[in-house]
């Protein structure tokens, strides 16, 4: 990982544990952590509505991803970053699980795209994603398995969320870190 990379990985980081308010908020409003009455009243007024959670007024989500892809290559040597930019769709099962798939492209480097079908667990606003799917290599064109294991935070401005993101593909040649950012909205 470069001094950049490092960099962002760092303030990311920083920001999830210093803001850490909307997981206790939502536990102490009978969020994740426990069903209130509310959830109970919503539920019967609404149908399914008590199960998708407060943070999950819709059933799906779109997103574009802004970031940047690096490979490792032998002996724990890592390619330059890439700049990648992706698209994300995700569907709420319930108010902890989803569903969803992912498209990245890469500008330049040993991978062209990645795309993988999706599994979501939320946790308060931390996301954990596991993904197998398949990458496309530029030099010959050829599709290689991967499977994607991810964190995201995400942070509601307005109608949008941004959410931190960092990535891990386990590929056949190595690992693949991936990190940037997701602004997305629900629908």
């Amino acid at each position: 990982m470069n001094r950049a990379s490092a960099l962002l990985f760092c303030l990311l980081l920083a920001v999830c544990v210093a803001f850490p308010g909307g997981l206790v908020a939502q536990e102490e409003h009978g969020g994740h952590g426990a069903e209130s009455e509310e959830d109970h009243a919503t539920e019967g007024e609404h149908g399914d509505e008590g199960e998708r959670g407060e943070e999950h007024e819709h059933k799906n989500s779109i997103a574009v991803f802004i970031g940047s892809t690096q490979a490792e290559k032998e002996h724990g040597e890592r390619d330059d970053p890439q700049f990648t930019i992706g698209f994300d769709y995700e569907r709420y099962l319930t108010k902890v699980f989803g569903i969803g798939a992912a498209l990245d492209f890469v500008v330049e480097g040993h991978r062209e795209a990645i795309l993988a079908a999706a599994g979501v667990a939320h946790a308060g606003s931390a996301k954990f994603v596991l993904a197998p799917g398949g990458e496309r290599i530029r030099e010959t064109g050829d599709w290689e398995g991967i499977v994607r294991l991810g964190f995201m935070w995400e942070f509601p401005v307005g109608k949008v969320h941004l959410e931190p993101t960092l990535f891990y593909d386990v590929t056949e040649e190595g690992g693949t870190w991936v990190l940037g950012l997701t602004i997305g909205k629900g629908f």
